[in-house]
């Protein structure tokens, strides 16, 4: 089974925040989103995702 994580930064000059979904310790896509909550949202469908997977 694939370990899944993400990672939620600024994204530089502040108008954005970036979602950094990773699989087995490698970065696999990197989202941006307008908010924070957004990225929130994302990430943790991930991984649910994932456990749906199981």
């Amino acid at each position: 089974m694939d370990e899944r994580d993400y990672r939620i930064d600024r994204e530089p000059d502040g108008d954005l925040w970036l979602l950094e979904l990773i699989e087995d310790a490698q970065v696999v896509w990197v989202f941006p989103c307008d908010s924070h909550d957004e990225a929130l949202a994302a990430g943790t469908v991930w991984i649910c995702e994932d456990d749906a997977d199981d």
